[in-house]
């Protein structure tokens, strides 16, 4: 600054000067004619910045130095580098932030700029000089043009876009199933630091919604045989009658006791049962979602149950579900293919066996379930649960000792035999489904006309015979209300 003053001082003198010479040599010299007035030029036009020599202070850069460089955007892949020419040789090398970029001298007027992190910086290249000779914007990416030439490789014939944004890659595009969509997020996966830095905005293309049946299907079968013997004999007063006896020699004679047992009445009762029972469970649970979203549903009910106490000791009441439940999650692999996690239940309530808790009797609840995850074409069906069961329980009861005797042992024991056989079988379809017209679909209550009074009273009948047909208006027949023309 110190030089600047002084050359501005100068110059000043040198326009002040300038016109007191000339009218002093014009009153000495003879009359001549009048020479034309000299434009000065600004300060800033002459470029006295240019001849400033390069000094082991600091050099501010001007707005000449900087409208006389060459700007340049750069767009950098992180852990890359990137060779930068320059016009002269460089004296000093200015980075906005080293810890996003850093600058490697070859040589005087050859670089190379390389990414450390994510984010946006400059830097600045002065000469020797201290003539700005080139300004850098650097902005450090992720490598989008690897992970682009990787996508295709892998994944040929797909539109998928990879976009970063900071630290984020956004992918972008249309593919024909949800399994290249994620083969897709899969392999971005691998070009950033965490999972979530994966934006997947791809489009899936074809139908994405699936129909999924499920049929629960069980058949028990029971048999049950007793034979039970009951002796029943009634012993009358004085049933016992004892008189003494010899028995022996003179010379020895030992008492013996005789008695005599007097029966009053007696009853044999013979029970025989045979018993056959049959049971038939058919659950056929139908939902529909979209490709990678979770749908459930539940036919049945709730019924409450005792929790624990609370702090002021009342009862809680917890609600447990019941009936036919379905959840699955389909995902569309591809044309045709359907992948399926399935979790299906059918439960009821057993009258076999009841709980008493306190002064609660709660019921107990038979329950068939099955959970797993399967692969099937769409359309085709798959068991994916079966169970056969076949049980055999036997008792002999009777009187001990009794009970052995031959030929009349029966009559002091009783048998019991009981079979059971249950059969449990488990499928799933799954269909691709699309939307269709309203009138396409039928409903159980189509056709369904409830009985007239003649119908009910004398022909015992609920309800005509299902038709397709219009349901009639009840009440007065005729033009009803205002014509309006």
């Amino acid at each position: 600054m110190r030089h600047l003053g002084a050359m501005a001082l100068c110059l000043g003198l040198a326009v002040a000067v300038g016109p007191a010479l000339a009218q002093s040599s014009a009153n000495s010299a003879p009359a001549a004619p009048a020479a034309p007035p000299v434009a000065l030029q600004p300060a800033a036009e002459l470029n006295l910045l240019k001849t400033i020599p390069l000094t082991r202070h600091p050099v501010a850069i001007t707005e000449a130095d900087t409208s006389s460089a060459a700007d340049r955007r750069v767009s950098l892949p992180l852990h890359k580098s990137l060779p930068v020419e320059l016009p002269s040789d460089v004296q000093d090398i200015v980075v906005g932030n080293p810890d996003i970029a850093d600058v490697i001298v070859r040589s005087p007027r050859q670089v190379y700029v390389s990414g450390k992190a994510l984010g946006d910086t400059n830097i600045f290249f002065i000469g020797r000089d201290g003539e700005l000779l080139r300004r850098i914007e650097v902005a450090v990416r992720l490598d989008t043009a690897t992970l682009q030439q990787t996508l295709k490789e892998l994944l040929p014939g797909q539109r998928v876009e990879a976009t970063a944004v900071n630290d984020t890659v956004f992918l972008r595009g249309k593919v024909p199933s949800a399994a290249i969509a994620a083969n897709a997020v899969g392999i971005a996966r691998r070009f950033v630091a965490a999972d979530t830095n994966v934006v997947n905005l791809l489009e899936m293309g074809g139908e994405q919604q699936v129909l999924l049946r499920v049929r629960v299907a069980e058949v028990q079968k029971s048999a049950l045989k007793e034979i039970d013997t009951q002796a029943n004999l009634d012993l009358l007063a004085n049933d016992f009658t004892f008189s003494g006896l010899t028995v022996g020699g003179a010379t020895t004679a030992l008492p013996f006791a005789t008695g005599t047992l007097t029966v009053g009445s007696g009853a044999v009762t013979l029970n025989l049962l045979e018993q056959h029972g049959l049971v038939k469970t058919l659950a056929e649970p139908n939902l529909t979602a979209i490709s990678g979203e979770e749908a459930k549903m539940l036919a049945g009910g709730e019924f409450p149950l005792p929790g624990p106490p609370d702090e002021l000791g009342r009862i809680s009441v917890e609600y447990k579900p019941f009936g036919v439940s379905l959840s699955f999650i389909p995902v569309v692999l591809g044309p045709g293919r359907i992948s399926l996690k399935i979790a299906t239940e059918v439960s009821a309530f057993s009258s076999a066996q009841t709980i008493n808790v306190g002064v609660f009797t709660l019921p107990t609840l038979t329950v068939r379930r099955a959970s797993t995850t399967v692969e099937l074409p769409s359309g085709g069906s798959l068991m994916i649960a079966g169970l056969l069961s076949d049980d055999v329980a036997s008792s002999l009861a009777g009187v001990p000792g009794l009970k052995d005797l031959p030929i009349i042992g029966p009559l002091f024991r009783s048998s019991s035999f009981q079979r059971s056989e249950s059969e449990l079988v488990i499928t799933v379809t799954a269909f691709v489904v699309a939307p269709v017209d309203d009138k396409a679909l039928a409903l159980p209550t189509d056709g369904f006309v409830p009985s007239s009074d003649l119908d009910r009273y004398l022909l015992g009948r609920l309800h005509e015979v299902y038709l397709r047909r219009e349901v009639p208006i009840d009440g007065v027949r005729g033009p009803l209300g205002y014509i309006v023309e």
